[in-house]
């Protein structure tokens, strides 16, 4: 089942909502404690789609934010 990350601007006043990126993120494997994930950036008009790969993820004590930020490391972004 993947991991799915998106990013909306929402209008104040209509509601109406755009999508300006996204983020897939699929279980390839590892152990039970770590895990191995293919990383796919969808849903951005703006940039070429990149894909990378997050390896040894530790499932049990970091928080699903810490594997958002390497699955962005590994397609590319990074806070300069």
């Amino acid at each position: 089942m993947p991991l799915n990350v998106k990013v909306e601007l929402e209008h104040g006043r209509t509601g109406e909502k755009r999508l300006l990126a996204a983020l897939r993120i699929e279980n390839i494997g590892g152990e039970e404690e770590c895990g191995d994930y293919r990383v796919y950036e969808v849903g951005n008009p703006d940039a070429v789609p990149g894909s990378g790969r997050v390896r040894g993820h530790d499932r049990l004590t970091e928080p699903v934010w810490a594997l958002v930020v390497k699955a962005l490391k590994s397609v590319g972004y990074e806070a300069k």
